[in-house]
C-alpha cells in the first residue's frame, strides 16, 4: 500500500509534465490569458505604444503605427510573460498567433517577434503582409522546441510592428494580433523529483523496519 502510494506520487509528478497551453489570449473583451495551467502563470497581454493601441471592440489587439524601418523599431511593442510555479520549469514547443494589416490603399507592414531568452536580440519570426480593407488574419507559428527554450523559469515575448513605406496618412497602418497561444509544459525541476523519490524511499525503509 505504501509502495503504491509512493509510485502514485512519483507518476503524478511526471504527469504534470504533459503538454499544456501556458498562455492563451483570445481578446474576447479582456487581455488576460484564459489558460488553465496550474503550474505556470501568464501576465495580461499589454502594449507600451504611446497611443492608438489596445484591445479592439472586434475582439483582437491592435496598434496604429507610422514607424518605418529607418527608425528604431524595438522601442514599442506588445508583450506578455509566462513564469513557472516554484519547483517547476518551462519547456516550450511553439508560439501561435494571427496577424492582420488594415489599410485600404494596400501598403505593406511587418510584424516580428523576439524573446527575453537572448535579450530580444534576434527575430523568432518576421511576417510582412499587404494591407487589406478589413481584418484578414493569417495564421503564424514559431517553433520553440530547441534547447534554448527548455528548462526556463520565466520568459517574456515582445511583438513589434513597423510600416514598410513612409506613411503620410494621419491614421497610419493598423496592425492587428489575435489568438496568441504559447504551447509547452511546466515540468517538475529535477531536484524536486529527486527529493520526492528520496522521501518516498525513506518512508518505505521506515515501514519495513
Amino acid at each position: 500500500m505504501v509502495f503504491g502510494g509512493i509510485l502514485g506520487l512519483f507518476f503524478g509528478a511526471l504527469a504534470s509534465s504533459d503538454a499544456a497551453i501556458l498562455a492563451n489570449y483570445n481578446f474576447t473583451g479582456a487581455t488576460a490569458s484564459v489558460d488553465a495551467d496550474a503550474n505556470s502563470t501568464a501576465t495580461s497581454f499589454t502594449s507600451n505604444y504611446p497611443s492608438d493601441s489596445g484591445l479592439s471592440g472586434a475582439g483582437n489587439y491592435f496598434v496604429r503605427v507610422q514607424v518605418t524601418p529607418a527608425v528604431a523599431t524595438t522601442t514599442n511593442y506588445f508583450t506578455f510573460t509566462v513564469t513557472a510555479a516554484s519547483g517547476f520549469t518551462l519547456n516550450l514547443t511553439d508560439l501561435a498567433l494571427k496577424t492582420a494589416l488594415v489599410d485600404p490603399s494596400n501598403p505593406s507592414g511587418t510584424t516580428f517577434v523576439r524573446s527575453s531568452v537572448d535579450g530580444y536580440a534576434s527575430d523568432l519570426g518576421s511576417y510582412t503582409q499587404t494591407g487589406t480593407s478589413g481584418s484578414t488574419f493569417t495564421d503564424r507559428s514559431i517553433d520553440l522546441s530547441g534547447a534554448a527554450y527548455q528548462n526556463l523559469s520565466t520568459i517574456t515575448f515582445r511583438i513589434y510592428h513597423y510600416d514598410n513605406t513612409d506613411s503620410t496618412s494621419s491614421t497610419g497602418l493598423v496592425h492587428r494580433i489575435d489568438d496568441v497561444v504559447l504551447n509547452g509544459s511546466a515540468v517538475p525541476e529535477p531536484a524536486s523529483i529527486a527529493l520526492l523519490g528520496l522521501g518516498g524511499l525513506s518512508l518505505l525503509v521506515r515501514r519495513r523496519r
